[in-house]
């Protein structure tokens, strides 16, 4: 059965919670600070009353889990500690995220910054002092760090420290990660276009130091920044090279051979004499000076050893030989000779981001909280020892997987997305949505094991896409007879249940961990023999991923996967299909911001990088609070498959016999805990929340009038 849950307008629950929105921790004169549901840029664009409902949304999912995890220390009602940002686990090195209405993170400086404390009085800010090193409330941004880490870009003759090299990439299209003359990231989508801290970073003094931390390598912008800070030439914006310095790989450690720094000639990178591919978001994979990388020949190849050891007989050994983290292994041998210690296991060759290396595995049933997406709906946390999704859990991760479609086009939070044909600029918008949406239908209907549900009917999807926007929706827009923009702007009754219903779609548009979800769930239940229909349909949504997903930074680093891996194969099986979607997802999470904590321009997995300052993980390295990414295939394959074949494994796509993944995500690793009933519970509260929040702001701003 699908459908809507109802919402009751006013209860003493959600009067209660109302407030909590109001108290956003915010940078903020408006009482709202973008999340990061689906990054900052597409969710800030949403029109302010959804932002605001989407806000109210946030606060009470998460005041349902603290209710449900039995956490009592956050006082809603005095938002003072990092308690409130979310729980902390041993599993989630970024637990501090999990809050999205509240934007807590590391802070990555010593600075001044603002935030309401009281929920019932969001208007009212506070001044606090951030300690670098400490989990800080209200930042927000799409880094993990606020601000984000220096990343200098040694190309400007900035110089790396010791065991590093300055890595180099040319002809990269330029963005603002890590864009500033000394590696600075910018929050363009947060304080740097805040009303409240634009004019108290004029009076200069603290503020203006503030604002120039988070800020100064940002254009300057006439309707905001002028007069706020001193801005430079800055020779980066104007040049297409991108460079860091990355550590060495050490003796034993993984490495492509032909791939130097050390040579008298200088770089030298001889792309395709091996099987392994370069990848400048990566780490480089280049020995320290003294050492040398094995070739594809030797017993162990692609690893670093002594300049003077022979490779041939190098690794000579008639015992096992126990490996440490990070060090070379086996991945691809039945009867390897080089194995894992106690708790690591051995990536494969084919995961080329970090092939046959000793790693911590993945936590099966686990979605990982970041600065990005939304990943407090997950499935299999909800059911870990039940294989695959069950049915409500995959309807709900097909409303998810329905509104796929590129956020800097139209946002399932958009009203030009639900009703196109009110915006006469882009007069083809309309048909490039309703296409894509019969694309990623074909592709449910090819791909989905209707045969594990029997008795159910795939909902059409016209269905799935009315339970996304909702039935008042349609009803108070008269099938966007009327324009939904003049509704929002009205504030009246009307326009806070569609700015309601433009929030819950919103937030299907923030969890890619349901869209992973589903494409494992569906691939690992293929029949053994597919049919060639299921085989481009699992082809077409690869390539759909790299066109159409909600966020441009996940699509291009999606498409350099494709470059290499070079999509599903044109195998009709549907192991080989499960191989290569297990592989994909490996891949992508090694280099997600759940994973590192932010873009791969600016952290790399198992970062070195030191935290700065004197609070709570000051000294300790980045990597501490990075999460593992790769999920072994057995782990995964008991995460999805619901009935195993009989004969056993099949080929796999790329030769790797059984090694390639399905597990996090561009995001998360999973979804569906937020079937309707818990829909219908954060529903539920939205509607007396903002209305709570009006009356106060209308108050005070009487007040203030007056």
């Amino acid at each position: 059965m699908m459908g809507r849950s109802t919402r009751r307008r006013t209860t003493a629950t959600a009067a209660a919670a109302a407030a909590a929105c109001a108290a956003l921790v915010t940078f903020a004169g408006t009482g709202i600070q973008p999340a990061c549901a689906t990054p900052l840029r597409y969710e800030d664009a949403y029109h302010p009353s959804v932002k605001e409902a989407m806000q109210a949304m946030k606060q009470n999912e998460f005041e349902l889990l603290q209710e449900k995890a039995g956490n009592t220390k956050c006082d809603f009602e005095n938002i003072v500690s990092e308690d409130c940002c979310g729980i902390d686990t041993e599993e989630q090195g970024q637990w501090y995220t999990q809050n999205k209405a509240l934007n807590c993170r590391i802070a990555g400086a010593d600075f001044k910054y603002i935030y309401a404390p009281n929920v019932s009085d969001p208007t009212t800010f506070v001044e606090a002092e951030a300690k670098a090193g400490d989990v800080i409330l209200g930042a927000g941004g799409d880094s993990t760090f606020a601000p984000a880490l220096l990343r200098p870009s040694c190309y400007f003759g900035l110089g790396c420290g010791e065991g590093e090299f300055c890595l180099v990439d040319v002809q990269v299209p330029q963005n603002p990660w890590a864009g500033g003359p000394q590696g600075q990231t910018p929050d363009p989508y947060g304080i740097c276009q805040d009303a409240e801290y634009i004019a108290r970073a004029k009076e200069g003094g603290d503020f203006k130091k503030t604002y120039e931390l988070f800020c100064g390598n940002m254009p300057p912008d006439p309707a905001f920044q002028i007069g706020v800070v001193d801005y430079a030439y800055n020779p980066y914006n104007d040049n297409p090279i991108y460079s860091k310095c990355v550590a060495y790989k050490k003796e034993n450690e993984p490495c492509l051979p032909n791939l130097s720094y050390g040579s008298k000639y200088g770089p030298v990178f001889n792309y395709r004499s091996n099987d392994l591919p370069f990848d400048p978001y990566s780490q480089g994979f280049v020995c320290a000076p003294g050492l040398k990388c094995t070739s594809k020949d030797a017993y162990l190849p692609n690893t670093c050893i002594p300049e003077s050891a022979d490779e041939s007989t190098h690794f000579d050994t008639d015992v096992k030989v126990v490996r440490k983290e990070n060090e070379s292994c086996e991945g691809d041998s039945a009867n390897p000779k080089y194995v894992c210690g106690d708790g690591l296991v051995c990536t494969p060759s084919a995961v080329y981001v970090w092939p046959n290396t000793c790693v911590k595995p993945r936590p099966k049933d686990i979605c990982y909280y970041g600065p990005w997406w939304n990943s407090n709906a997950c499935p299999k946390v909800e059911a870990p020892d039940t294989a695959g999704l069950d049915w409500n859990q995959s309807i709900e991760a097909m409303k998810r997987f329905i509104v796929l479609f590129p956020s800097d086009l139209a946002g399932p939070g958009d009203a030009s997305y639900w009703c196109p044909e009110q915006d006469s600029s882009r007069p083809a918008l309309k048909d490039q949505i309703t296409k894509s949406q019969d694309i990623l239908y074909n592709i449910l209907e090819a791909l989905f094991p209707m045969d594990l549900f029997p008795g159910e009917t795939l909902p059409t999807k016209e269905e799935l896409l009315q339970s996304v926007i909702g039935d008042e929706f349609i009803g108070i827009t008269e099938n966007c007879g009327r324009n939904v923009e003049q509704i929002l702007d009205s504030n009246s009754a009307e326009g806070k249940l569609l700015a309601s219903d433009l929030a819950l779609a919103a937030q299907f548009g923030s969890q890619p961990n349901q869209v992973w979800s589903l494409l494992h769930f569906m691939t690992f239940n293929l029949p053994e023999k597919i049919t060639q229909d299921q085989v481009t349909a699992s082809q077409a949504m690869s390539t759909y991923l790299s066109q159409g997903f909600w966020c441009t930074d996940c699509r291009s680093l999606y498409t350099k996967i494709i470059d290499v891996v070079t999509g599903p194969p044109s195998v009709a099986t549907g192991q080989a299909q499960a191989d290569y979607w297990w592989l994909a997802h490996n891949i992508a999470s090694e280099h997600v911001a759940a994973t590192v904590g932010g873009h791969p321009f600016v952290y790399n997995i198992n970062d070195q990088q030191k935290i700065p300052g004197s609070g709570r993980y000051s000294g300790k390295e980045v990597r501490s609070i990075q999460n593992n990414f790769y999920l072994p295939y057995e782990d995964a394959e008991a995460m999805w498959r619901v009935i195993p074949y009989d004969g056993g494994k099949e080929g796999g796509s790329d030769g790797s016999g059984g090694d390639q993944d399905g597990s996090d995500g561009s995001s998360d690793g999973s979804d569906g805990s937020s079937s309707d009933s818990i829909i219908g519970d954060i529903r539920e509260g939205i509607q007396a929340r903002l209305e709570s929040i009006r009356e106060r702001i209308d108050a005070r701003l009487g007040d203030i009038r007056g």
